[in-house]
């Protein structure tokens, strides 16, 4: 169910970077854990030149 449940407000440390081959960031995310009703969270990262990935939160 990727994707099919979207939670807001979400807010991040960042909402632009860019990394070049090597690099990596860190990002930071607040939201409130009552709308996630009882699941974990799902991140979806992708880029222009990337496939997406879905990394899971606790």
């Amino acid at each position: 169910d990727h994707g099919d449940n979207e939670i807001l407000p979400v807010f991040w440390s960042d909402n632009d970077i860019t990394l070049w081959p090597g690099e990596s960031e860190t990002l930071q995310v607040s939201y409130r854990k009552a709308d996630l009703h009882g699941r974990s969270p799902v991140v979806t990262v992708g880029a222009w030149n990337v496939a997406g990935i879905h990394v899971s939160g606790k």
